[in-house]
């Protein structure tokens, strides 16, 4: 069976990889830069079409007002659907994102196209809480999604509570895979000191990792900076995220400038997923910092989870249900309230000055992944959705 997916990122290429593999020819049809992600795509039944990733790539993240200037290319990407369908006889479209299932909607009543239609909900928006005039308009888009679409896939429980709260939608119809991680390309095997040294990073690594904007916390973390370095002097700690809020980018650089932090903060360059299953796993911890009172930071299941735990790292995570899931305090890693500087300076004081209980945390860590929370599982769901949506 020929199928497409639209938009998506990482979570969009391990599943078309899965399909492939199964014997299903995919098309992938991609806003974000596919080239490190080859690992992936390099399937003989897998076709990237990459259309306008160069301008995206550029303009990520800038905005208009509310508007995110990416957003003009959509309308585009209604006819690049329906020419993929009509010429390779698309079964089922996978939609990613509420971007990606409006369009695909579009496309299918425009172009009257025969095929089933995956809407694959991502997170929250970062200012859904806001009772604005743009939410109730982004409100009523999803529930067209919802009601239109022939199943809703979610990242994990507390998304197919939200969506069944907020919609009339029959149970059946929703269901959810973890963004979890292929267990041998994010493994302990990896770690090795000498890839944070061509970096310049010596001592000991602390490692966040994760979109640059307010409600994931980063501010948090240089404030507890100076506690931490007054009792580990040799820390340094790590950033590898995507800026996606350039003010709140501003604001983080200029607090470390102001606390004289220049020499212990990494902005890390863009890495494939090969670099980041070798940066992870030469790390010492890391952090899931999500703030609380957030919609989006109270429901998602961060792929770093899975990430930090199948490459045998202890994590450090905010006390909140979506990630307690996840991570047990004290036996994978440690729970506190991170939006607290001095709690989270605390905790990292803890694990940074004992190696034995790093090993220990770490090592549950990737046994609670290889057990419970790896792709090999989740792939298994997804396989068994497409089977049921094909009769």
């Amino acid at each position: 069976m020929n199928v497409l997916h639209v938009f998506g990122g990482v979570r969009a290429f391990k599943m078309c990889k899965t399909l492939a593999e199964n014997g299903y020819k995919v098309w992938c049809l991609t806003l974000e830069n596919p080239a490190p992600y080859k690992a992936y795509l390099s399937h003989r039944n897998i076709s990237v079409i990459q259309k306008f990733v160069g301008i995206y790539e550029k303009i990520k993240g800038l905005r208009l007002g509310i508007i995110k200037l990416h957003f003009v290319f959509y309308p585009l990407f209604i006819f690049e659907i329906a020419k993929i369908c009509k010429k390779n006889k698309i079964r089922i479209i996978h939609a990613h994102r509420h971007t990606g299932a409006i369009v695909t909607l579009i496309a299918k009543k425009l172009f009257k196209l025969d095929c089933k239609i995956i809407f694959d909900y991502h997170d929250p928006l970062e200012i859904e809480d806001k009772k604005t005039l743009f939410i109730k308009i982004f409100h009523k888009l999803e529930e067209y999604i919802c009601s239109n679409t022939d199943f809703i896939l979610t990242q994990g429980e507390e998304h197919c509570k939200l969506l069944l709260n907020r919609w009339r939608i029959p149970r059946k119809k929703i269901g959810y895979i973890y963004n979890s991680v292929d267990i041998n390309l994010f493994t302990p095997r990896k770690r090795d000191k000498s890839f944070l040294k061509k970096f310049g990073i010596f001592g000991k690594t602390v490692l966040f990792v994760g979109s640059i904007v307010p409600c994931f916390g980063i501010h948090n973390l240089i404030r507890a900076a100076k506690n931490v370095l007054k009792e580990v002097p040799d820390t340094v700690f790590l950033i590898r995220g995507i800026i996606r809020n350039r003010k709140y980018y501003r604001t983080l650089v200029e607090e470390i400038k102001n606390r004289e932090l220049e020499d212990k903060f990494v902005w890390l360059p863009y890495l494939s997923q090969e670099e980041m299953a070798k940066l992870i796993a030469s790390c010492d911890i890391g952090l899931i910092l999500h703030v609380k009172g957030y919609l989006i930071t109270e429901t998602a299941v961060p792929n770093k989870v899975f990430e930090y735990m199948s490459s045998g790292i202890p994590l450090i995570a905010n006390n909140l249900p979506n990630l307690r899931r996840f991570v047990k305090h004290n036996y994978s890693g440690i729970i506190c309230n991170t939006d607290n500087p001095e709690e989270l300076a605390k905790a990292l004081i803890v694990l940074l000055k004992n190696n034995r209980l790093r090993k220990k945390l770490g090592f549950n860590s990737r046994k609670v992944c290889k057990k419970m929370f790896n792709w090999s599982i989740e792939s298994k769901k997804l396989i068994d959705i497409y089977k049921k949506l094909k009769t």
